[in-house]
């Protein structure tokens, strides 16, 4: 009996390395896909933020500083969250000096950006905050000092648990490939098997 399954065992083994092979393509696979999907959103999550800006403090930069305190009060929350003459040492979060240099160069003859800042990684966890909070801190020709501060939209998580790599229709797609792989082996093997009895039989 032993010498009938050598056979069998080198089919399971050529199987196992093929699905094997094509569980760890797709996973590389999706893994690539969900790194670019996530460097996508982050950008893409930086642009809304700064066409918000832009369009806001353009507004804001046309009205008197009554005016101005009033316009900011009107804004929605949680999206936006404002305060005039901030705290220099209030916690901000992650600088982020690209974002505060193309917010400028859109603002032409505005206000001009103090700084800006992303929300850094919460304590106790290994990733920030999804959706990302964008703050600026900026001063009005007229010398009104203005911190604002931007959450953008969830349009999906940029970070998604590790076993979604896997997507369902990867498993189903697997199994069709192990179910034409198995037959595909048998029947390679067939010659060989029966070289095998051959063998046994003559012995």
């Amino acid at each position: 009996m032993s010498h009938g399954l050598a056979p069998l065992s080198l089919t399971l083994r050529l199987f196992l390395i093929v699905v094997a092979g094509v569980l760890f393509a797709m996973t590389v696979s999706n893994a690539f896909h969900e790194y670019e999907r996530a460097r996508w959103l982050t950008e893409e999550r930086e642009r809304n933020a700064l066409e918000h800006f832009t369009d806001t403090l353009r507004l804001l930069a046309t009205l008197q500083p009554a005016a101005r305190a009033a316009a900011l009060g009107a804004l929605p929350e949680p999206t936006w969250r404002s305060a005039i003459d901030p705290d220099p040492a209030a916690e901000r979060g992650v600088v982020a000096p690209l974002f505060a240099e193309r917010l400028a160069s859109r603002l032409d003859q505005g206000p001009a950006v103090a700084g800006a800042w992303r929300t850094g990684t919460p304590a106790g966890t290994t990733t920030p905050p999804d959706p990302p909070i964008f703050s600026v801190h900026l001063r009005f020709p007229d010398g009104q000092n203005l911190a604002l501060t931007y959450r953008s939209p969830a349009h999906g998580n940029v970070t998604r648990p590790w076993w979604r790599v896997l997507r369902a229709r990867d498993f189903f797609e697997t199994t069709v490939i192990a179910l034409v792989a198995w037959r595909v082996i048998r029947r390679a093997l067939r010659p060989l098997a029966q070289m095998t009895r051959a063998v046994e039989e003559f012995g």
